[in-house]
């Protein structure tokens, strides 16, 4: 479900109503990460989403609104994905000398 959503893509045709989609999909996409569902997704699903949001705040054709909404919904993911770093601590200490790549969850 959550590859269905982050490879989903929009394509805007009205610039006034197309600020409210992209509103609607930053919700959603917060809501999956947030939620206890975001603890089952995979690594690469939580770098499509963040990117999905990096890719509105920084798009200067959109209203300051929704830059501003993209970077509240960051600030959120971010928060939560440091909040859980304790759960990798112990995963992290097992690929110490064996494989670095399984280490790096928040690189994308």
């Amino acid at each position: 479900m959550a590859d269905a959503v982050t490879h989903a893509r929009f394509v805007g045709t009205d610039p006034a109503s197309d600020e409210v989609v992209l509103m609607k999909i930053l919700q959603v996409l917060r809501s999956l990460l947030l939620t206890p569902v975001g603890a089952h997704l995979t690594n690469e699903s939580v770098c499509e989403i963040m990117q999905s949001c990096f890719r509105i705040c920084f798009e200067m054709r959109l209203s300051e609104l929704l830059r501003k909404s993209a970077e509240h919904t960051l600030v959120d993911m971010v928060q939560l994905l440091f909040s859980r770093l304790p759960q990798f601590k112990e995963e992290a200490k097992s690929y110490v000398g064996t494989n670095m790549k399984k280490v790096t969850w928040l690189r994308c």
